[in-house]
């Protein structure tokens, strides 16, 4: 997260801003795990 917006690791960071790496014990993740998911699971079908 970059000052509180979830951001992918490609996102530039151009100011200083407060950073929160999320790992599998934030409650968030969860959403991010599916979306992949679904996005693997459309090029698949």
């Amino acid at each position: 997260e970059i000052d509180g917006q979830m951001v992918d690791v490609s996102y530039f960071i151009t100011k200083d801003a407060d950073i929160k790496i999320l790992t599998e014990k934030d409650e968030s993740v969860l959403e991010v795990i599916r979306h992949s998911s679904a996005h693997l699971m459309a090029q698949a079908v």
